[in-house]
């Protein structure tokens, strides 16, 4: 009857253990659930940034203009070029241009994919994500779609007018498969972490069984003793006879019961350890590890690939922020526009390669005045420096340095290259006559386009002297 009450305690610690790693096997199911849509949407986060970096490198006017005519000419592949640089990115599969074109047609423009390129004019599978980058909004599709390729899932992003006008398209495909991978890689490793702390479980449920059954088994030694000295009592009652029916068989079976409580208690001391914390810590260094890893993509979906500054995705974070600052009246910045002097000429004289080569060169001279975070590009040869707690007079100072920092960077280049040149104009924010930062903008503007027809006019005076 003993053994029998042992064996029910010791299986209800074991229901007990169990219920605990059922829990906690339907903790690690919902986790798989959420770490599937964590994944996803940090992978649609990363195609919809790279979407929208390519998108920003793009000039409007060109992707609105191509023809057929332009394929296999030089603006292909001025195109091709800024679009290869994001298809290097981790598991971009396919990156490409395409526009809105006669009736509902959806329609590549350019492909530079080295393969299998679409040709100009192919049709586009037509998406809801890309009616939404068609109509000006940046989307991603939550379904995969096959077509000639395969099968992926795809963010689209505008190339955008400065008013707002659609020119067109830029695509990234992402492989469903790899898609899938990616989420099973992560369910996988879940999995395996669940199954080594469902092993673990079946250790510890091991051990606490052993722990209770030695607790019980002291506490059943003491009831032994207990039940030996009632019976000597019962006997000695009976016969009358304590020294002579107890004295010997009870005082061997009182030692052998105290021998017993001494050897489990020694055992009992040994208690297994939490083994589910050290778990615990590894799902949290690889949940870390990871934020830093999109935290690091999503920075550098926020750069300028051709100029090491931020790029206009970038730009227009600032823009809202700097905003709100103007309403809540905390705002105190200063503003430099800049407009590279003569880009056309070199790219239609020279080529695409030697006015990259210009544009890398002109932001090198500003980045000798500038921050790589203060300093923007916004468009083809248009960079925007933002200057936070800056007055008029430290502007004025700023304004006349660029000019000299020009002078010794073209000093110090090789004669082949084309001396940096740029016209730039600033202002300071104004409180209370400035509302919104495109007044701040205008006005700096303005400054640089009166620096820009000083420049040519001084270049018409040189000519005819």
């Amino acid at each position: 009857m003993q053994k029998k009450k042992i064996s029910m305690t010791v299986w209800m610690a074991a229901l007990i253990v169990a219920a605990l790693l059922a829990l906690n096997t339907f903790l690690d199911v919902a986790s798989i659930k959420n770490s599937e849509t964590t994944i996803k949407n940090l992978i649609s986060q990363r195609m919809l940034d790279i979407s929208k970096a390519a998108a920003d490198s793009l000039e409007p006017a060109e992707i609105a203009n191509f023809s057929a005519s332009d394929a296999g000419g030089e603006l292909e592949r001025k195109i091709k070029a800024s679009l290869s640089a994001f298809q290097k990115t981790e598991g971009v599969i396919f990156i490409y241009v395409g526009r809105a074109m006669e009736g509902d047609k959806i329609a590549f423009v350019v492909d530079p994919d080295p393969k299998e390129p679409a040709s100009f004019g192919d049709p586009i599978v037509v998406t809801d994500s890309l009616r939404s980058a068609v109509a000006g909004h940046a989307a991603f599709d939550d379904q995969a779609y096959s077509d000639h390729w395969g099968t992926y899932y795809s963010a689209y992003a505008p190339v955008l007018f400065d008013d707002g006008t659609v020119a067109g398209v830029v695509g990234v495909d992402f492989d469903a498969e790899r898609y899938k991978e990616e989420l099973n890689g992560t369910a996988m490793t879940i999995i395996f972490i669940s199954l080594g702390s469902f092993a673990l479980g079946a250790v510890a449920v091991y051990f606490i069984s052993k722990f209770f059954k030695r607790r019980f088994a002291v506490l059943y030694g003491r009831l032994s003793v207990l039940a030996d000295q009632v019976d000597a009592l019962n006997r000695e009652m009976v016969s009358n006879s304590v020294v002579e029916e107890f004295d010997a068989e009870d005082d061997v079976s009182y030692r052998n019961a105290r021998n017993l409580i001494k050897r489990e208690e020694n055992a009992s001391r040994e208690v297994p350890g939490n083994v589910l914390e050290s778990l615990g810590e590894k799902i949290q260094t690889m949940q870390s590890q990871l934020k830093a890893y999109v935290e690091k993509m999503h920075e550098q979906a926020y750069l300028d690939p051709g100029t090491g500054v931020r790029n206009k995705a970038a730009y227009l974070e600032l823009v809202k922020c700097l905003d709100i600052a103007i309403e809540d009246g905390t705002a105190d910045f200063a503003l430099v526009v800049f407009d590279l002097n003569g880009l056309k000429q070199v790219n239609d004289i020279h080529g695409h390669m030697v006015g990259d080569q210009f544009i890398s060169d002109n932001a090198a001279v500003m980045l000798r005045v500038f921050r790589p975070e203060e300093l923007f590009r916004v468009g083809g040869d248009e960079f925007v420096a933002v200057l936070e707690h800056c007055d008029e007079e430290k502007l004025n100072g700023i304004l006349a340095r660029l000019p000299e920092e020009c002078r010794k960077f073209n000093s110090e280049m090789e004669d082949s290259r084309i001396p940096a040149s740029f016209a730039a104009g600033g202002t300071v924010f104004r409180p209370g006559e400035d509302h919104y930062f495109r007044e701040v903008f205008a006005r700096a503007d303005e400054e640089m386009y009166r620096a820009k027809a000083q420049f040519y006019q001084g270049a018409a005076d040189r000519r005819r002297s």
